[in-house]
């Protein structure tokens, strides 16, 4: 079975824990949870090399495969981007830089992080993507991505922070393409928030497959502890899904 795994980390913000106990908190559940895959967004890079990833890869054994690309860097050194980290080796891994509107109201910049992923049976291609709160800029984003992702041939997987709930425009964009929301498919009825951690009230972390992926679909689940009290992984649940597949 091969288990994929997708956290915004919250990039180095404390409300959730300070970054030591999250990161340790972290690799216990990538432990526990033993993904093949992990599909990182809001990620620091902390200058000099070292980002949230290269720490996390210290404390968990068996993951020798990580990059991290920067959608921002900044005055100071530091960045911030998307990253994997796997167990499973990649033949690349490509970015698209997600673009924004004049004036943004969101000016974040965001990047979507493309991974092939060499299986026993082929290839998997997977999509990062974290994708703006406003409305109108997730739209614009999932519009960019779509033609990016129909030059694909094969087995697709997105994940990640869409900050989009499942009856919005850019989520029915996804759905209107063919794509199959994981979570609906296989907790039809259940709310499955995902955020903010400490209290979920909306879903906007998923998994989306193409139909080559369907018959191979076995599950997927929420990671992270509903505590009344930090450390917690971050301010979203992650998840993690399951495929028949072999790494």
């Amino acid at each position: 079975m091969l288990k994929i795994m997708t956290l915004n980390l919250n990039y180095l913000v404390d409300k959730h824990g300070a970054w030591p106990e999250r990161r340790g908190l972290i690799a216990r559940t990538i432990e526990q949870n033993g993904p093949d895959i992990i599909a990182f967004q809001a990620v620091r890079a902390m200058g000099g090399g070292l980002t949230q990833i290269e720490e996390l890869s210290r404390l968990v054994s068996g993951y020798p495969y990580r990059v991290f690309i920067a959608a921002v860097e900044h005055g100071d050194g530091t960045a911030d981007g998307s990253a994997f980290l796997s167990r499973v080796p990649s033949s690349s891994v490509d970015s698209l830089r997600l673009s924004l509107p004049d004036d943004p109201d969101d000016p974040t910049p965001r990047v979507l992080l493309h991974g092939v992923f060499v299986l026993q049976q082929g290839i998997l291609d997977l999509l990062n993507c974290h994708f703006s709160w406003i409305s109108p800029q997730a739209v614009r984003s999932v519009s960019e991505v779509l033609p990016y992702v129909g030059g694909i041939n094969g087995p697709v997987m997105l994940v990640g922070d869409m900050n989009s709930t499942p009856e919005t425009e850019a989520m029915k964009k996804l759905a209107q393409a063919g794509f199959i929301d994981v979570w609906s498919e296989l907790h039809p009825g259940d709310t499955g928030f995902t955020f903010e951690a400490d209290n979920p009230s909306i879903r906007i972390d998923y998994a989306w497959i193409n139909p080559l992926l369907q018959p191979l679909l076995k599950g997927i689940e929420q990671v992270g502890e509903l505590s009344p009290h930090p450390p917690r992984l971050s301010d979203h649940l992650g998840l993690v899904v399951t495929l028949e597949l072999a790494a």
